[in-house]
């Protein structure tokens, strides 16, 4: 999961999550897919990460939310949109303040 994730990769998560991965699985550190992509500041795989329930919350050894992850690598927008993820009836993001959505 970690690896699709890492690479912007989300048409490939979806499918693999599809599968049954878990997607709150995380590395020995703590870090979850949704760090790494977070991090990274690729906004289409976070949010097929979100519609499949990656926990926003979860912190890794170090402390840190995938929220923090995203702050940490210059993505204030991208922390912005993961912190107000509300997932609707449909699993869309209902945060009335993301153009893109």
């Amino acid at each position: 999961m970690q690896l699709h994730a890492n690479h912007d990769w989300p048409k490939r998560s979806a499918a693999i999550l599809e599968r049954g991965v878990e997607v709150n699985a995380a590395a020995a550190d703590g870090t979850t897919a949704l760090h790494l992509a977070a991090s990274a500041g690729f906004r289409e795989s976070c949010r097929v990460l979100l519609q499949n329930g990656a926990d926003r919350g979860q912190k890794n050894a170090a402390g840190a939310t995938a929220i923090d992850a995203a702050k940490g690598g210059g993505h204030d927008q991208l922390a912005a949109f993961i912190d107000g993820w509300t997932p609707a009836a449909l699993g869309e993001n209902t945060r009335a303040t993301d153009p893109e959505l």
